[in-house]
């Protein structure tokens, strides 16, 4: 059985304690840096991340998603105080807050249709000099169809099964009628190009691999044939910038 991510307010602590944690190392900026900076996550989910960037680094945090999941929850009250805002990274309404010092981002660009605009709008929102840390899953990689965590036995389901066995799958083993998650297909090499015309300097690009064995890719060479290993081998892509002083 797969080990499944919870959502209980002890359980998004706990992660978001991880990541905003790793903020600094992945900004490549001293913490001290972060303390009163104003800081930004694009795709706050339910906004674990923004408390815990207030809380553990002293920033002054906020988040944008086009869908408000921390109404009713636990971190509601950052909502109240106009710290998660609805908002959609895509549109202009993001260049209408205030500047910011960082951008953080984890496994929501692959969710964004316009992404270019959601880059050109992050870069619009940037304090000169500003950094930016991006996580996000490739459309070839091995998780892309955000079940792995239900069914690891199915790596690469988004590619290799319709989203009808999918569901299938998820309503058998757990009740859930959930299918593959969609995702746009740029490529890293497309984000990189994407980001290099915006303006942004790439301090830094890296990838978590599942590597795909040769079994799996011969049994599926019907739909996978059309992909170079190397490719369907990047599983996240993970990206430092800087828009110029």
């Amino acid at each position: 059985m797969s080990k499944r991510p919870l959502y209980d307010p002890e359980s998004l602590a706990k992660r978001a304690a991880g990541r905003v944690g790793q903020l600094p190392r992945r900004l490549a900026v001293e913490p001290e840096i972060l303390d009163g900076a104003r800081l930004l996550e694009v795709g706050s989910g339910n906004g674990e991340c923004t408390a815990a960037a207030i809380e553990i680094l002293n920033a002054d945090a906020y988040g944008i998603d086009p869908f408000p999941r921390w109404v009713g929850g636990p971190y509601a009250s950052l909502g109240e105080q106009g710290r998660l805002l609805k908002i959609d990274a895509s549109e202009p309404e993001l260049r209408a807050l205030e500047p910011f010092d960082f951008v953080h981002s984890y496994t929501v660009f692959e969710h964004i249709e316009r992404p270019r605009e959601a880059l050109e709008n992050v870069f619009h929102v940037l304090k000169p000099g500003g950094r930016v840390f991006l996580s996000f899953n490739l459309h070839l990689g091995a998780s892309a169809g955000h079940l792995a965590d239900y069914l690891p036995d199915y790596p690469w389901i988004h590619l290799t099964h319709t989203d009808e066995t999918a569901r299938e799958l998820m309503k058998e083993r757990f009740g859930q009628d959930r299918g593959i998650s969609w995702v746009n297909k740029l490529t890293d090499y497309d984000y990189k190009r994407i980001c290099n015309e915006i303006g942004f300097k790439l301090l830094y690009t890296g990838y978590t691999f599942r590597y795909i064995e040769d079994a799996f890719y011969e049994k599926h060479v019907d739909k996978l044939g059309q992909y170079s290993k190397t490719d369907l081998s990047k599983n996240f892509m993970r990206m430092r910038l800087e828009r110029p002083s």
